[in-house]
C-alpha cells in the first residue's frame, strides 16, 4: 500500500516513519473514543489514552515499527470497538455489526495473527446481542475480506504465488527450536514488564476495583463486560506464545487492559454522588492529577532519551529530502555500513542478494534482487532442506551481481549456515571482497562477509516460489487460470 514511497525522492525509511506517526495519531484518537464511551468521562479517557498510547510509543514497543503493522491494524480494529460499543449503549445497531465485521476483516489482513480477534468478536457478539447481529457480524466480515484477499491474491501474482509465500513463513518459523521460542517468550516477557509496569498497575488495580465492584452489585453485565476485557487481553497473548516472541507482541494486548482501567474508572465515578463533598470538583481532580501524574512520569522515564535522541532526528529530518543518510550514521548503524560496502563493489545496474531478512538493503544500496523468488538466500536455504547442490543450482539460475551472506548468534533462520557458505564457493563464479565482523554499531550483533561475481552470467528463473516448497505448481497453475 506504501510503496509509492520508494519512487520519491524523499527518504523512504523517515517516509514510511512519518506514514507511521499519522497512524499512531488516528490509533490514538480512536482508543480515546473507545475508553470514553466504556467509562463516560472525557477527561479520564483522555489520560488512561495518554498513558497506554505513551507506553505503546517505547521503542520496544515501536521496534520495526511500519513492517510489524501493529499500530494501523489497531486503528480499524479499535473503529469496530468504538461502533460495537455505541450499538450496545444505544441499543439501535443498524449497520452497526456489518461495520464492524468489515473492519475487523481489514484489521486481519493488515496484520494475519489478528485472526483470533475475528473469532472472538463474533462470539462475544453471539453472546451479548444473539442471533441476528453475529449473523450480520460474520456477513460483513466475510464480504469484506473476500474483496480484501482477492485483491492481494491479484497483487502477489495469484493463488498460487500466495499460498506459497504463506506456506514459506510457515516452514521459515517452523524451523525455529521450541527452546527457542520458550527463551524469547520469557525474555522478551519480562522487558516488556519493564516497561509497561505502569499500565500493568493500573490495570492489576482495576480488576480489584471491578472485583469488588461485582461482588457488591452482583451486576451480570459488569461482570460480563469484565469478562469481555479479559478475554480480550488472552485473546492477545496468543500470537506472543505461538509466534518467535518479541516484547512489541505483548503490546498487543493494551487495548484490554486500557478497557479494563476505563471499566473500572466508570465504577468509581458511580460512588462520587454518594460523597457530595467531592461531586463537585471530580472533573477538577481527575484532570489535575491525571495531568500532573503522567507529565511526571512522561518527564523522569523519557526526558533522558527525548534528550539523547532528539539532535539525530533533526540531523535525519535535515537529510531525508535528499534521500539520503546523514553520513556519520554510516558508523552507527550496521546496516547503513554494510550497504556502504556493497556500493563500492556492485556494478551500476547490478543485482544483490542478502540472507537474514536484511531486504532493507535494496533500498539502501537502490538495488535490486536477481529475481522474484531469489531475494533471500536464507530463505532458499530453508526450502531447500539444506541442500549445497540445491542452493548451488539455485545460483547459477539466477546468480547476483553481489551476495551477502550475514551471520548471527542464536536462531535466525539462515544465520551463518556453512553451507550457504559452501554452496557459493562450490558455485565457482564469486570471491569474497569484504567481511564486516560483530560490532557496536546498531544491530551489529551480526556480521557479513560480502561477494562479488567474477563473471557475467544469464538469469534463467521462470517461476515464482511454489515449486520451491514440494507443491504441485503445475495443478497451482491450473486453478489460478479457472479463478481468472
Amino acid at each position: 500500500l506504501c510503496s509509492w514511497v520508494f519512487f520519491l525522492q524523499y527518504n523512504p525509511y523517515i517516509s514510511l516513519r512519518l506514514i507511521d506517526l499519522g497512524m499512531a495519531i488516528v490509533m490514538a484518537f480512536l482508543w480515546y473514543k473507545v475508553l470514553a464511551r466504556i467509562c463516560n468521562n472525557n477527561t479520564g479517557a483522555a489520560i488512561i489514552a495518554f498513558i497506554f498510547t505513551f507506553t505503546l510509543s517505547y521503542h520496544v514497543f515501536i521496534d520495526s515499527g511500519f513492517k510489524n503493522s501493529i499500530t494501523v491494524a489497531f486503528v480499524p480494529l479499535l473503529l469496530a470497538l468504538y461502533i460495537g460499543i455505541g450499538a450496545v449503549q444505544e441499543k439501535k445497531s443498524g449497520n452497526a455489526w456489518w461495520m464492524a465485521g468489515a473492519l475487523t476483516a481489514l484489521s486481519v489482513v493488515f496484520r494475519e495473527t489478528f485472526a483470533p480477534f475475528a473469532l472472538f468478536g463474533l462470539v462475544s457478539v453471539f453472546i451479548a446481542q444473539g442471533r441476528k447481529a453475529a449473523l450480520q457480524f460474520f456477513v460483513g466480515g466475510m464480504a469484506a475480506g473476500i474483496v480484501l484477499i482477492g485483491g492481494i491474491l491479484l497483487a502477489r501474482g495469484g493463488i498460487a504465488e500466495t499460498i506459497a509465500h504463506y506456506r514459506a513463513a510457515g516452514i521459515l518459523f517452523g524451523s525455529i527450536p521450541g527452546e527457542v521460542r520458550l527463551r524469547n517468550f520469557t525474555e522478551y516477557g519480562l522487558k516488556a514488564f519493564h516497561y509497561s509496569y505502569i499500565v500493568l498497575a493500573a490495570s492489576a488495580l482495576a480488576v480489584v476495583v471491578l472485583s469488588v465492584a461485582i461482588f457488591l452489585q452482583r451486576s451480570k453485565s459488569l461482570l460480563m463486560a469484565t469478562v469481555f476485557w479479559l478475554s480480550f487481553i488472552g485473546v492477545a497473548l496468543i500470537e506472543s506464545a505461538t509466534k518467535i516472541c518479541f516484547a512489541y507482541h505483548f503490546a498487543i494486548a493494551f487495548p484490554g487492559l486500557a478497557g479494563l482501567c476505563a471499566l473500572a474508572l466508570r465504577e468509581i465515578i458511580r460512588i462520587w454522588p454518594a460523597m457530595k463533598w467531592l461531586n463537585r470538583k471530580i472533573n477538577r481532580i481527575f484532570a489535575v492529577g491525571g495531568i500532573l501524574l503522567s507529565a511526571f512520569w512522561f518527564y523522569f522515564s523519557c526526558s533522558a532519551m527525548a534528550i539523547f535522541y532528539w539532535p539525530y532526528t533533526l540531523d535525519v529530518l535535515s537529510a531525508a529530502p535528499g534521500g539520503e543518510w546523514p553520513e556519520k550514521f554510516t558508523d552507527l548503524s550496521n546496516h547503513l555500513f554494510i550497504a556502504a560496502e556493497i556500493k563500492k563493489v556492485i556494478p551500476e545496474n547490478g543485482t544483490l542478494l542478502v540472507t537474514m531478512g536484511m531486504h532493507g538493503l535494496y533500498p539502501l544500496t537502490g538495488h535490486l534482487p536477481p529475481g522474484r523468488r531469489l531475494n533471500d538466500l536464507g530463505v532458499a536455504d530453508i526450502l531447500l532442506d539444506s541442500s549445497v547442490p540445491a542452493i548451488q543450482e539455485v545460483l547459477l539460475d539466477c546468480a547476483p551481481d553481489v551476495l551477502m551472506l550475514a551471520t548471527m548468534r542464536g536462531w535466525h533462520p539462515g544465520s551463518g549456515s556453512e553451507n550457504l557458505l559452501e554452496a557459493v564457493l562450490a558455485t565457482g563464479i564469486y570471491e569474497a571482497v569484504a567481511e564486516i565482523p560483530v560490532s557496536l554499531r546498531i544491530y551489529g550483533e551480526f556480521a557479513a562477509m560480502i561477494f562479488r561475481k567474477t563473471r557475467d552470467t544469464v538469469c534463467h528463473e521462470k517461476q515464482g516460489m511454489a515449486d520451491w516448497i514440494g507443491r504441485d505448481a503445475a495443478s497451482l497453475d491450473v486453478t489460478e487460470q479457472v479463478l481468472r
